[in-house]
C-alpha cells in the first residue's frame, strides 16, 4: 500500500473511532449525572417544603395579631423579618 492511503485509511479509521466514543458518551446518563439530579430535586422539594412551612407560620403569626390587637410584632420573628425587609427596601 502507498503511504497515502494508508494515512487516508488510518485517518478514517481514527475518525470513525472517535465518532463511536462521542457517541457512546451522548447515549445516556452515568451515575454522577444521576446522583447530581436526584440531589438537586432533593433541594428544591426541601425548599419548596421550608418555603411552605414559612407561610404557614406567617398565617399563623397574622392571625394571632388580628385576635389580640395589642399583641407584640416582636413575639412573630417572621412578621419581624417582613418589617425589616420593607423597611430595608425603601
Amino acid at each position: 500500500m502507498k503511504t497515502q492511503s494508508k494515512n487516508r485509511l488510518l485517518t478514517a479509521v481514527l475518525a470513525t473511532g472517535l465518532g463511536f466514543l462521542s457517541l457512546s458518551a451522548a447515549a445516556g446518563q452515568d451515575e454522577n449525572q444521576r446522583y447530581q439530579i436526584q440531589q438537586f430535586m432533593k433541594a428544591k422539594q426541601q425548599a419548596k417544603a421550608a418555603e411552605a412551612a414559612k407561610a404557614a407560620k406567617l398565617t399563623e403569626c397574622r392571625k394571632l395579631l388580628e385576635q389580640n390587637k395589642d399583641a407584640k410584632l416582636a413575639e412573630c420573628p417572621i412578621l419581624m423579618e417582613q418589617v425589616k425587609d420593607t423597611n430595608e427596601a425603601k
